[in-house]
């Protein structure tokens, strides 16, 4: 292809910051009670459908908490393993609170997020007319 005053466009190889390797990485996330809605602020804990060692897929069924206005089945946000179940059943979660902690492909584990790190800026791709 012809660029404006005749000169050829040519193709450039992406730059190495931009590459991204695939690679499976482990780590534990805190599975939060979030804001069921109209001021709820705490919830009790009906039923559980897991236990520590289920594998679970996202959409599938945490538990079941009733607050003074709605009974709700909590389902999961990611795939992955529970690793530890907080509440008993009859405990009153708060909204924010952890229900369970999880094992998840994908998420760095909370050691590692809680350091900050430099991440290497992209590099924007050299126009035709640059050498």
């Amino acid at each position: 292809a012809l660029l404006r005053g005749g000169a050829r466009a040519r193709w450039t190889r992406p730059q190495a910051a931009a590459i991204h390797a695939t690679r499976a990485c482990l780590g534990r996330v805190d599975f939060k009670l979030a804001d069921i809605g109209e001021g709820i602020a705490e919830v009790e804990v009906l039923q559980w459908f897991v236990k520590p060692g289920d594998d679970v897929k996202q959409f599938d069924k945490i538990c079941e908490v009733q607050s003074d206005k709605a009974t709700v089945e909590i389902t999961s946000r990611y795939d992955g393993r529970i690793e530890k179940v907080l509440w008993e059943v009859g405990d009153m979660a708060t909204v924010g609170s952890t229900l369970v902690e999880m094992e998840v492909e994908g998420v760095e584990s909370k050691a590692s997020q809680d350091s900050p790190k430099e991440e290497a800026a992209p590099q924007p791709a050299q126009s035709a007319g640059e050498d």
